[in-house]
């Protein structure tokens, strides 16, 4: 049942006249998004506004899109409620020499959230970061020390991942819940031998018997060379693991699947291992889930993104 608040979070009624409403998770943004239709001729309808606040049973979202194309049904877009981590700034982000929980903490210290660490901790170098949010540096730490995360809006609560989901088993086929598959796959950013390069010209030769490169011919014996940059990397242990990672990914072709399904369930998350099986377009794969959308009255529309990006 979806619930509304006024703009103040005071409780105005609940909403049991709506259509099309559908949730949307995404591993690569830690949120979710809330989607409905509600008639234009019902009682309530002006109490939908934007800035007003939703709430599911396990999420709080602002409405921030109204769209109206006929006389019959207003589209209702609502974002995760996150805006104690948007609209609080920090002149200066300075975090000097903290943990990584510690500098997470230091994110959230302008909101009434919490943390949930699930990774392992260590330290981090300086940052001093003018004019930003918690919201943005809460990003920036996960991008630069290869973490995940997930914003519960219900409970106020950022959970840290090393890495999001599991791998269980779940399997999906023609014969089993598979309705459809598209897929998409490209090589626009091919690599098989990187050269990583860190602070001050740091490479990682006298730590890999001489060799200032990494190699990877998994999937073709072609030699398709790049650089892999990150000036921020003092360390060379570091910086050879940030190129194995990316390596990993550029050495193979990057394809994303949208499944169509009889029934989604609610045994698969966000970041789950899932094997796949089309004995039509001849795929067998084993890939994360990276998006998730959930058709709430209607679970057969419900769909997945997998994908090895």
């Amino acid at each position: 049942m979806i619930k509304i608040y006024d703009s103040n979070h005071n409780f105005l009624r609940l909403l049991p006249s709506c259509r099309n409403i559908y949730t949307t998770e995404t591993l690569s943004t830690g949120l979710k998004t809330l989607c409905f239709q509600v008639p234009c001729k019902d009682e309530f309808f002006e109490i939908i506004q934007e800035e007003n606040y939703v709430e599911t049973a396990d999420y709080s979202f602002v409405i921030k899109e109204l769209i109206m194309e006929d006389n019959d049904f207003m589209e209702v877009r609502c974002f995760a409620n996150v805006e104690d981590l948007m609209g609080r700034v920090f002149h200066v982000f300075d975090c000097f020499q903290l943990s990584l929980s510690q500098a997470y903490e230091y994110c959230l210290s302008k909101s009434e959230w919490k943390l949930d660490y699930q990774s392992i901790d260590r330290s981090i170098a300086t940052y001093q970061i003018p004019n930003t949010t918690g919201y943005e540096m809460i990003k920036q730490i996960a991008k630069d020390y290869g973490q995940e995360f997930w914003f519960d809006t219900k409970t106020k609560t950022l959970r840290i991942y090393d890495k999001m989901g599991a791998e269980f088993g779940a399997y999906f086929s023609n014969e089993l819940r598979l309705k459809n598959l598209t897929k998409q796959s490209s090589t626009y950013d091919y690599a098989t031998v990187v050269y990583p390069l860190g602070k001050n010209g740091l490479t990682i030769a006298h730590i890999n018997n001489g060799k200032d490169y990494l190699e990877d011919y998994s999937f073709s014996n072609k030699t398709v060379e790049k650089f892999f940059i990150d000036e921020d990397i003092e360390v060379a242990e570091i910086l050879k693991q940030k190129a194995e990672e990316y390596l990993a990914n550029a050495c193979v072709p990057r394809a994303s699947y949208k499944l169509q399904l009889s029934s989604l369930g609610d045994g698969v998350g966000l970041g789950d291992v899932i094997y796949l099986v089309d004995k039509i377009k001849r795929i067998k794969q084993k890939q994360r889930v990276v998006k998730i959308t959930r058709y709430l009255r209607e679970p057969e529309r419900s769909s997945v993104e997998i994908s090895n990006l």
